[in-house]
């Protein structure tokens, strides 16, 4: 048997950083050193916690990966430990944020669910569910910049900042009072004009099941927009697939089906009948000269 582990961990917004980790090593070794390996404030390790996908209770930092019997398969989330004031969402339901610029899938898992960035005080970075510290154009966007709520069912968007804009979708003028997001619409903050797709999947809309992946189509008639994944089978082709592409003449029908194999724990794509070729999170995928697609998994 091997010693070691491979395991996919998201550290705060980096996501499905890879460790090979031994079976004798604590959640709290692991955690030390994903603090020395990041260079975050080790002063208070408490403030951090190490979650297994899924679950909301932080992992025992006193117990071995051999001891949970972690698999291959199983992804960590690394966080803030305690986030006070806010609301867990139930599983059942699922919404999320698609940034434009990298692809990369932020859920949102709790309401308020602050965009922003960190800061030194553990109580706000618990709050924040997009830290923009880490993206590109990150220092144009406040610390306490938005929030998404939701209540009775429906998410809404709030502006926090009263210097520094939040839009929604191609308005001229900046959002000054709570609105309701709906999916598709896009959230678009500062003047850096940095663009995230808001996508909400209501409970009985889709499988539990399946890890959360997307379809951005990058070229073509539907360019920009963002399909999630909500079944496997899920089918690419003209009017009744899934993600239906009309105006291609290159695409046919039934061009492609997304089969998610519970095996690898990965989503494959067979097209035009050819043999399944595993799709790896962010890999872009040329169906035709005319249509090229983005596939990411969260």
């Amino acid at each position: 048997m091997d010693d070691y582990l491979d395991l996919h961990i998201d550290i705060f917004d980096q996501p499905r950083q890879h460790a090979r980790v031994l079976h004798s090593l604590t959640i709290g070794g692991l955690m030390d050193e994903i603090l020395k390996e990041f260079d975050l404030d080790r002063s208070g390790p408490e403030n951090y916690a190490l979650f297994l996908r899924g679950k909301n209770v932080p992992l025992d930092p006193r117990m071995t990966i051999g001891q949970l019997d972690l698999q291959m398969h199983d992804e960590l989330i690394f966080r803030y430990a305690r986030a006070t004031g806010r609301l867990m969402i139930q599983e059942a339901d699922r919404a999320f944020l698609q940034d434009e610029s990298s692809n990369t899938i932020f859920e949102i898992t709790f309401s308020p669910a602050l965009i922003g960035r960190s800061s030194s005080d553990p109580a706000h970075n618990a709050q924040l569910f997009v830290n923009m510290k880490f993206h590109a154009d990150g220092s144009y966007v406040s610390r306490r910049h938005a929030q998404i709520m939701l209540t009775g069912g429906q998410y809404y968007l709030e502006n926090l900042s009263s210097s520094n804009p939040t839009f929604l979708n191609d308005t001229s003028a900046p959002i000054s009072e709570r609105c309701k997001l709906e999916t598709g619409d896009q959230v678009i903050m500062s003047q850096a004009q940095i663009r995230m797709t808001f996508i909400h999947l209501k409970a009985g809309g889709f499988n539990p099941a399946l890890p959360l992946a997307t379809f951005k189509v990058e070229t073509g008639d539907k360019a920009g927009q963002i399909f999630p994944i909500l079944s496997s089978p899920f089918t690419i082709g003209k009017e009744g697939s899934d993600l239906d592409l009309p105006a291609d003449p290159r695409i046919g029908p039934q061009h492609a089906l997304v089969l998610f194999n519970p095996t690898s724990h990965k989503y494959e794509i067979i097209v035009e009948n050819r043999a399944p070729v595993e799709l790896p999170s962010s890999a872009t995928i040329e169906l035709s000269t005319n249509t090229r697609l983005h596939f990411q998994m969260a």
